[in-house]
């Protein structure tokens, strides 16, 4: 259940902080680029194009965020401590408390561990159990340029570089962080292949320290197959009536809701059910 595409995608909010109200307005644009595919493209004379947009926007102690292509969207609720997902595409809503995301991650870990722990002799794909390794325990070597505000991560795992901006405010920043984390989270039970959230993780507590947020990140693993992903963001701090009208329209199906509701395992299934059958 995991997607590294969204995986780079990750902006857990401030009322429960009691941070002042304007603090939380504010909008993060997102577009996720697939650098070998944009390689590619550039070879035969085509304009890379994005493989995700997602618009997310911040505003009274909750985070709207909604997928450009697509009619998905994810309202996170500080207060209430959980997340609602909509599909709008299959008419489908479901709840999950942040608890459950977190005991849900542990156990996997835990698992995770204990797979590595065993595996012995001959047959055990080293590269494979490496990569477990490294993302339940990510080894980063920080290094940090402060004239230009660049930061770069190198594990066995993965290289992150990241082009940066100082915050708005260190409450912008940590409204940001906050949620990229419990979005990381969330985005390895939605999404099949998407790693374990520790390098996220600790790639947010990096930036948490300086109070950056950033610009420009790019993913590179250490895999032979592994991918290498773009993700550029875009930073407004103040709402416009675009964003208003998305934050009602979240708020509607919310309180009237239209959609059929179901379990989260139940949504996780009918997803990835109807995916599958979309790439035969």
């Amino acid at each position: 259940m995991r997607s590294l595409l969204t995986g780079l995608v990750s902006l857990v909010l401030l009322s429960a902080l009691g941070l002042p109200l304007a603090a939380q307005e504010f909008r993060v644009y997102t577009r996720i680029f697939n650098e070998r595919a944009d390689a590619a493209a550039r070879k035969a004379g085509k304009q890379p194009s994005p493989v995700s947009r997602t618009t997310t926007v911040f505003h009274a102690g909750k985070v709207y965020d909604f997928i450009d292509a697509g009619e998905r969207m994810t309202v996170y609720e500080s207060a209430q401590e959980r997340f609602l997902i909509f599909d709008g595409a299959r008419q489908l809503r479901t709840e999950i408390k942040t608890s459950e995301i977190a005991s849900t991650i542990r156990s996997i870990e835990r698992r995770q561990q204990e797979r590595l722990d065993s595996e012995v002799g001959p047959e055990r794909d080293d590269e494979r159990l490496q990569l477990i390794q490294f993302q339940l325990n990510p080894d980063f070597t920080e290094s940090i340029d402060e004239q230009s505000l660049a930061l770069k991560l190198s594990g066995t795992g993965a290289e992150y570089q990241l082009k940066c901006v100082a915050a708005e405010s260190t409450e912008h920043a940590q409204a940001y962080l906050d949620y990229a984390d419990w979005a990381a989270r969330l985005n390895y039970l939605l999404h099949d292949n998407a790693p374990l959230p520790g390098p996220r993780l600790a790639l947010d507590e990096s930036l948490r320290r300086k109070a950056w947020l950033p610009l420009e990140v790019s993913m590179q693993g250490r895999s032979k197959n592994s991918p290498h992903l773009r993700a550029e963001h875009r930073y407004d701090w103040k709402l416009d009536a675009a964003d208003r009208k998305l934050i009602t329209k979240a708020e509607n199906e919310i309180g009237q809701p239209k959609m059929k509701e179901v379990d989260f395992a139940t949504f996780y299934q009918r997803i990835h059910t109807r995916n599958a059958q979309a790439r035969r």
